[in-house]
């Protein structure tokens, strides 16, 4: 399994988790603020957006 392949996976596990088929997801306002906004975020995303590469200042001048 590729690291792509895995965040995929634990992002679907993870949205089971928090949003469960029954509908008793049961989370306070204060234990969603306390979450990890960009994976989250990334939950939600309808593909992956990649990441650009870092690139230094001394690298282009």
């Amino acid at each position: 399994m590729t690291a792509k392949e895995a965040f995929a996976s634990l992002i679907s596990l993870y949205k089971k988790m928090m949003f469960p088929e029954n509908g008793q997801v049961g989370w306070t306002m204060s234990q969603i603020d306390e979450m990890d906004v960009h994976f989250f975020d990334s939950l939600f995303a309808e593909e992956q957006i990649p990441q650009e590469k870092e690139v230094y200042l001394s690298d282009v001048w």
